[in-house]
């Protein structure tokens, strides 16, 4: 009898304990709710944490501690949850596109607006900033294919109006000048040819300019091929004569100013169309003034992505012989190179001799068509560049062919639309 007695106590215990656990659990989920519409997000995490480790397939818990996460700013917490989340809501799939963004994982991003839109039977005012986001996550996917490895040898930070004091050029790679109104102009080593900005009534735009005998002719506008926007500024000529680096604010870049490069055809006395040169050189800041000395064996550019209003950041960069494209397997790490919160590190080269480098592997992945036709028209552009009038007579037909493809395979990518469900 004892021992049935006891097992009868035992019972009753469990179940006035499991009694008393509801309401509190109740109150538990009604705490939080509160503590979320009221945006105390940090405090409805901690009971949410809770809730969901007592229910773990609760959706509900699961997505209300993943909005947590992303309204407190910890976007690689919240996209975890949000994986976890499910379908029930819709905002689920809103949310986990806002996250990815964030953390630059713009294929999944662009999946989960898609699964967004694709939850509506109506449009709704988020409708135009998911479509924006959607064409800015397939943007940014075309550019981290081909994020370009820098190898940095110093960075400084300067005031905005002293930008050119960070900029070490040897003579054989001519001078730049800043006037008063922040427009930059280049000067080649002989002191015969100019490239400056011309202010008009539109914006600025970019002008060219020779020296006869003691005077310089007046500056001429390069043709609009090379000034398509209304602001153009930060020029830099390589020695070749034949290739221009500019930055200009462009809607189809990456955001703010961007660097840009093209050439010039001396047969046909025209320029090829303006490329920009992607991670890590642009980014949504504002990036330019890239220079590059044959000489010392180092490259330079300006970005204000980690500076405050009245400062920049320049980097120097090691020249390499040929451009490299990081092909890494783990996407956090691409991320970080493209953010340039990582690259490898070089000494300094005094002779102009790449010294030792530290390298983060490279795995080649398998490109688009769209991709393999830009790195083919880049490989010529470059041999374009470095080669005599014979070899470019050769390469332009090619150069031209393989410009109307990349035009044609990008005009062809599908732009993301708005289909309401059934």
């Amino acid at each position: 009898m004892g021992r049935r007695h006891i097992m009868k106590q035992r019972i009753l215990w469990i179940v006035v304990a499991w009694l008393v656990g509801l309401p509190l659990a109740a109150q538990s989920s009604s705490e939080a709710e509160r503590l979320f519409n009221a945006g105390e997000y940090e405090r409805a995490e901690a009971i949410y944490a809770r809730l969901e480790a007592k229910s773990p397939t609760n959706t509900l818990y699961i997505y209300r501690h993943a909005r947590c996460f992303y309204e407190m700013g910890r976007m690689q917490e919240a996209v975890e949850l949000f994986r976890r989340a499910g379908t029930r809501y819709a905002l689920t799939h809103f949310f986990m596109g806002e996250a990815c963004m964030q953390i630059w994982h713009f294929e999944e991003a662009e999946a989960a607006y898609q699964r967004y839109l694709h939850t509506l039977s109506a449009p709704n005012e988020r409708v135009p900033h998911v479509l924006a986001q959607m064409n800015k996550a397939a943007k940014f996917q075309r550019y981290m294919k081909r994020v370009t490895e820098v190898c940095i040898v110093d960075s400084t930070e300067v005031l905005r109006t002293d930008l050119l004091s960070a900029y070490h050029l040897s003579a054989e790679a001519g001078s730049l000048t800043r006037g008063d109104n922040g427009t930059i102009t280049y000067t080649s080593q002989r002191g015969d040819r100019r490239f400056t900005v011309l202010t008009r009534d539109t914006g600025q735009v970019l002008a060219y300019a020779e020296r006869l005998m003691d005077t310089w002719n007046e500056a001429t506008p390069l043709p609009e091929m090379v000034n398509r926007t209304q602001e153009q500024n930060y020029p830099f000529s390589l020695a070749d004569g034949v290739t221009l680096y500019y930055a200009m604010q462009d809607s189809l870049g990456l955001g703010g100013w961007d660097i840009y490069v093209s050439r010039f055809n001396t047969a046909t006395n025209t320029w090829t169309k303006p490329e920009n040169i992607g991670f890590p050189f642009n980014s949504e800041a504002n990036d330019y003034l890239y220079a590059e000395d044959e000489k010392n064996g180092v490259g330079y550019f300006a970005t204000d992505r980690f500076s405050d209003s009245l400062h920049v950041r320049v980097y120097t960069f090691l020249l390499q012989e040929q451009k490299q494209v990081l092909r890494n397997p783990e996407q956090d790490t691409l991320v970080r190179y493209a953010r340039l919160e990582a690259y490898c590190t070089a000494e300094r080269p005094h002779t102009g001799t790449p010294t030792t480098k530290v390298h983060h592997p490279i795995v080649e992945d398998e490109l688009t068509p769209l991709e393999k036709a830009e790195q083919q028209l880049e490989n010529l552009r470059r041999q374009y560049a470095d080669g005599d009038d014979n070899l470019r007579h050769q390469l332009r037909p090619a150069i031209l062919a393989l410009e109307h493809t990349v035009d044609s395979l990008y005009h062809e990518q599908t732009k993301p639309t708005y289909h309401p469900a059934q």
